[in-house]
C-alpha cells in the first residue's frame, strides 16, 4: 500500500454542528490545509488500475478539465442549500486562493431532489414553517433530468421566498442571476449561475463547477467503474467489511448506516453505482462475470454486456459503453462518488459533517481495495440563523415547577383569593396524619396510602374552590412553551442561505477565511 497520509487527521469526535449563529467548524484544526493539498499534489498515486495507473488517469482527467496546480474541491447536491453547505464553497475558495489556484465545486446533479419544496420560517405569532413548491420539480428523477421551466414560474418562486427573507437579503442577487438565463431554465443551470453570482458578490472568485453527469462520461470515470465491475465480488466484500468496521468502531446499530451494504443474489453482485434511463427512476447496478463476458443488470433485469478483455484496457473507455449507446446512464453512489473525486479530481476535498463521517468507510475501502490511501480530507460547516434561539428555558423550568407546586401546594397560589377555612383545615389535618406515620416509622402501606389519598383529595377540593389557580399557572407555561417552539422553528439553521442578509454572509466569509488562515499554522508531522 502507498501511504500518502500517516493517519486520518480529522477527529471524528469533533464533527458536531456549531450551535451559535455565525459559528464555524474547520477540521482538522491547527493543520496547514494548503500544505496538505501541496503534499498530495506532489504524491504519485501509482497504484495500478486496469492496464494503467490511477496517477495516469488522474493526470489525463485534469488536463481534459483544464485543471492544474494543487486542486481544492468541494461538492454537494443541486438544491437550495443552507449556509452550512455554502460555507464549504467559501472555504474552498479561501484555501485555493492561498495556493494561487481556483477552487473546484462538484454539482451532484445525479441525485434525486431531497425535496420539491423550499422551507420558510414561520411568521410572527406562528409555530409552523411554511413551504414553497419548486415549480416543475419531479422528485422521482435526478436533477440532471429535470425539465426546464419558465422564468415566470421561477420568478413567482423567488417572490414567495422574499416573504421569509431577512432585510437586505442576498436573495435578489441570487434571483437575478437565475432569471438572467432566459425564458426557460433548467434548475441545475439556475443553481450554478445563482451560486456563482453570490460568490462574486461576496468578493470570492466563482468556483469552477463540474457536474457529476459530465464527469461520469469521462474516460477516467469509465475506467474507474470498469475496474470495480471486473472485481465486483472482491470489492463488494471489502466495501461491506469497511462498512461493518465503521459500525463497530462508532457503535452504530442500524445496519443501513452510514451506507447500506452491497447485496449478492446468486452470482449477481451489487456495485456502488446507479443505472438509469433518461426520464426514468434510477436502479441499482449489478454485475456478473463469467468467462470473457461481464453481464450488467438494472436490479434484476439484464441490460447489456462488456467483454472482459476490452473492459480491462483503459483505452476502451474513451468511447461510451454499449449500454450507454443504448440509452443507459451510469452514475456513482455516495462512496464511489467520493472515492472518484478524491482519487482523480482533488488534492484536498472539503466535506460537510455527514460526508466527513461516512468517508471513513471510503478510506478503508480504497486502501484495501485499490492499494492506495486517499488524498486528504477537510470538514467545513457553519451555522447561520434567521432568528436567535429562545432563551426561555429557565423561565419554562420555573413555570413547570409552579404548575406542579400548584397541584401539591395550592394554598401557596391563592393570591389573596382565600379558600373555605374548613378545606384548609382538612388539608392540614391530612398532612399531620401522614407526617406522624412517617415520623413513627409506621410501615403499614394501607395507612400510608389512605393518608396520601386524603391529602390529594384535600388539594383537589382547594383547587375546585379556586379554579383560577391552575388556569393561571398552566396558561403561563403554555404561553412560554408556545413562544419557545415558535422561536425554535424560526431559528433552524437549515433555511436556504439566500434568505440571509448580505452582511451576515459577508461576516461568515470573513470568519471562514480567518479560520482557514488560522488553520494554516502547523504542518502535520
Amino acid at each position: 500500500m502507498l501511504c500518502l497520509m500517516p493517519e486520518r487527521l480529522i477527529r471524528y469526535e469533533s464533527l458536531s454542528t456549531p450551535r451559535d449563529s455565525g459559528a464555524t467548524l474547520v477540521e482538522p484544526a491547527d493543520v496547514d490545509l494548503s500544505a496538505l493539498a501541496v503534499k498530495a499534489a506532489a504524491t504519485s498515486l501509482s497504484a495500478p488500475l486496469l492496464d494503467t495507473t490511477i496517477a495516469a488517469l488522474r493526470d489525463e482527467l485534469r488536463a481534459e478539465l483544464g485543471l492544474s496546480g494543487p486542486i481544492v474541491a468541494a461538492g454537494h447536491q443541486a438544491e437550495f442549500s443552507h449556509a452550512g453547505v455554502f460555507a464549504k464553497r467559501i472555504a474552498c475558495d479561501a484555501i485555493a486562493a492561498g495556493l494561487g489556484t481556483r477552487g473546484v465545486y462538484v454539482m451532484v446533479d445525479s441525485d434525486t431532489p431531497k425535496s420539491d419544496r423550499v422551507a420558510l420560517p414561520p411568521r410572527d405569532g406562528e409555530t409552523q414553517r411554511r413551504f414553497i413548491e419548486i415549480p416543475g420539480l419531479d422528485a422521482r428523477f435526478a436533477m440532471s433530468s429535470q425539465a426546464a421551466i419558465s422564468a415566470d414560474a421561477f420568478r413567482a418562486l423567488f417572490d414567495s421566498l422574499a416573504d421569509g427573507a431577512a432585510p437586505d437579503a442576498i436573495l435578489p442577487v441570487y434571483r437575478d442571476a437565475w432569471l438572467a438565463l432566459g425564458d426557460s431554465i433548467q434548475p441545475c443551470d439556475g443553481f450554478e449561475a445563482a451560486d456563482a453570482a453570490v460568490e462574486a458578490g461576496l468578493g470570492m472568485r466563482p468556483l469552477r463547477v463540474f457536474r457529476v453527469s459530465s464527469l461520469a462520461e469521462t474516460r477516467a470515470f469509465r475506467a474507474f467503474a470498469s475496474h470495480w465491475l471486473l472485481n465486483a465480488e472482491r470489492l463488494a466484500q471489502i466495501y461491506n467489511n469497511a462498512q461493518a468496521a465503521y459500525r463497530r468502531r462508532h457503535k452504530v446499530r442500524t445496519p443501513q448506516r452510514p451506507v447500506p451494504p452491497l447485496a449478492r443474489f446468486g452470482y449477481r453482485i451489487e456495485t456502488p453505482f446507479w443505472i438509469k434511463r433518461r426520464g426514468s427512476a434510477r436502479q441499482r447496478l449489478f454485475a456478473l462475470k463469467y468467462g470473457n463476458r461481464l453481464t450488467l443488470f438494472a436490479d434484476e433485469a439484464p441490460i447489456g454486456e462488456l467483454a472482459v478483455d476490452a473492459a480491462s484496457r483503459a483505452a476502451t473507455h474513451d468511447a461510451a459503453w454499449s449500454i450507454e449507446q443504448a440509452g443507459w446512464l451510469l452514475r456513482p453512489r455516495a462512496l464511489s462518488l467520493s472515492a472518484f473525486m478524491r482519487l482523480f479530481l482533488s488534492d484536498l476535498f472539503i466535506h460537510g459533517i455527514g460526508g466527513a463521517k461516512y468517508d471513513e468507510v471510503t478510506e478503508g475501502l480504497v486502501a484495501d481495495g485499490f492499494g492506495v490511501d486517499l488524498p486528504p480530507l477537510a470538514c467545513v460547516t457553519a451555522t447561520l440563523r434567521l432568528r436567535e434561539p429562545s432563551k426561555l428555558e429557565p423561565s419554562i423550568a420555573a413555570a413547570r415547577h409552579a404548575a406542579r407546586d400548584a397541584r401539591y401546594n395550592p394554598q401557596r397560589h391563592l393570591n389573596g383569593a382565600g379558600a373555605p377555612r374548613e378545606l384548609l383545615a382538612e388539608r392540614d389535618a391530612a398532612i399531620n396524619v401522614h407526617r406522624t406515620l412517617v415520623d413513627t416509622n409506621v410501615r403499614d402501606q394501607a395507612q400510608r396510602r389512605a393518608a396520601f389519598d386524603r391529602i390529594h383529595a384535600a388539594n383537589a377540593a382547594v383547587l375546585a374552590a379556586n379554579p383560577m389557580i391552575l388556569t393561571r399557572v398552566t396558561s403561563r407555561l403554555d404561553e412560554l412553551e408556545r413562544r419557545r417552539d415558535e422561536t425554535a422553528v424560526a431559528a433552524d439553521r437549515e433555511y436556504f442561505y439566500g434568505l440571509h442578509a448580505r452582511s451576515t454572509l459577508e461576516s461568515l466569509a470573513r470568519r471562514l477565511r480567518n479560520d482557514c488562515g488560522q488553520s494554516l499554522t502547523t504542518s502535520p508531522g
